[in-house]
């Protein structure tokens, strides 16, 4: 740990390109079968110009070492002064590169920066040396030095990205040790933290001392002084998607449930929504072809919730979670659950079972008239919720025909009637939201008699 002080301010981040593996690379770019290969070029040039990354409180460098020194990029970083810069570098191997070669991720604060390290070769340039030699130029005016056949190195900035702790980056999941010390798991795909855990007990073992600049006497500023209270460097570190963490007492190994052990513990500390919304997004994202395994590891959850020994009421199961069981029971083909198991237990509790036929019916009219569907099985779990049994088909038709303004649903939203013996326009809300639910079942979901008499 070192820092260069100049009249850019305290150096207290710093990161050179380099490649996972040196030896790899190499390999790549001295065995590749084409050696005028516009990729291989840049990534030979990057390797031997060696570029590194540089942080201050205020501002980002990057630097090229040789032939020359020479600034190719800087950005100015703002935040909070409790917070440090974080600089971090990824560099694709030749034969994975599209002429993009690498990344810089850098930031402070709540603000994150994604820039785009690329080398642009005149058409005529190909026969260059990658030794050429470089005139020392610094960007003035702007972010990044011109380019040239002597300067082909430069970078662009993609993406800024503002965020706070209840919002993530990345391509899966985002794991944030925040200021408390709390281990938070945010999933991407919703923006939502889907995990923390306390990690007060660890007690991280803060790198304060090397950013005070203890062992030479404390010569920093006051501000890298007070921003390094927190600083994580060579205490955290993250590798194979497991966070390593340094403690008074050993080091901590942390890594990602896979879903089924999320979806446990969620339902376990009683967080039913998340863990039912969980399994939607899971086997929504799922091919049709391999949710076999899906269905029955969801249906168990299912069953844990609704049969367990200790359902004694229902007044825990809010109208969110009702919706979400519903529309999990059609995805996965387990209307038979619903009618069978979820339809009687909720039968005491008036609001419960509103808030399942009014769902019920809600995805039911999603689907286009049976009368006018070329193919009723192109709808995932369409075949199942056309053939509802009769006696729950009876009940969500007393339903609509009871309330002139069903929960959760707009009437002016459903489709007209086809019927050209009475006016739509007239129809009582109630029964129109009835036809709209006929159009739409398999004549074997029907009690021709029952219906009659209610009609």
């Amino acid at each position: 740990m070192f820092f260069v002080s100049s009249s850019h301010g305290e150096i207290c981040a710093l990161e050179p390109l380099r490649p996972a593996s040196t030896k790899v690379f190499l390999r790549g770019i001295n065995t590749s079968s084409s050696k005028t290969d516009a990729n291989v070029l840049a990534s030979r040039l990057l390797y031997q110009s060696a570029l590194v990354a540089m942080a201050s409180f205020t501002k980002v460098i990057v630097v090229v070492l040789r032939p020359n020194l020479r600034v190719v990029f800087w950005q100015h970083l703002k935040g909070h002064p409790s917070c440090l810069p974080l600089l971090a570098w990824n560099w694709f191997s030749p034969e994975h590169s599209d002429g993009k070669n690498a990344f810089l991720v850098f930031g402070r604060s709540s603000t994150v920066y994604i820039a785009q390290l690329s080398v642009c070769f005149p058409p005529d340039s190909r026969k260059m040396s990658t030794d050429s030699s470089a005139e020392g130029q610094n960007s003035t005016g702007s972010h990044k030095a011109s380019v040239s056949q002597n300067h082909p190195i430069q970078l662009d900035v993609l993406r800024t990205i503002n965020f706070d702790y209840r919002m993530c980056l990345g391509n899966d999941h985002l794991a944030i040790v925040d200021s408390d010390e709390v281990l938070r798991l945010f999933e991407i795909s919703t923006e939502t933290e889907v995990e923390m855990q306390n990690l007060s007990s660890v007690q991280i073992c803060y790198n304060s001392s090397s950013f005070k600049a203890v062992a030479i006497g404390g010569s920093v500023s006051q501000a890298l002084a007070s921003a390094s209270e927190r600083a994580c460097t060579n205490s955290i570190a993250i590798t194979s998607g497991q966070m390593v963490i340094l403690g008074r007492t050993g080091l901590f190994l942390y890594s990602l449930k896979d879903w089924k052990d999320r979806v446990r513990s969620l339902i376990g500390s009683g967080r039913t929504v998340e863990a039912f919304k969980t399994c939607l997004q899971v086997v929504e994202a799922a091919p049709i072809a391999g949710r076999s395994s899906l269905c029955t590891c969801i249906l168990e959850f299912l069953q844990e919730v609704f049969s367990g020994k200790d359902f004694t009421s229902t007044a825990r199961f809010s109208a969110i979670t009702i919706g979400l069981t519903v529309k999990l029971c059609v995805c996965i083909d387990q209307i038979d659950f619903l009618q069978t198991v979820l339809f009687p237990r909720l039968q005491t509790d008036a609001t419960a079972r509103d808030s399942l036929l009014s769902n019920l019916c809600s995805l039911l009219i999603q689907l286009p008239p049976l009368y006018n569907d070329p193919d009723p099985l192109a709808h995932t779990g369409s075949t199942s919720l056309r053939k509802l049994s009769p006696d729950l088909v009876m009940e969500m038709l007393k339903w609509c025909l009871s309330s002139q303004s069903p929960l959760s649903l707009s009437v002016s939203s459903l489709p007209s009637s086809s019927s050209g013996l009475v006016d739509a326009v007239n129809l009582p809300r109630g029964r129109h939201l009835a036809e709209s639910c006929l159009q739409r079942l398999a004549p074997t979901s029907l009690d021709i008699d029952l219906v009659c008499c209610h009609y």
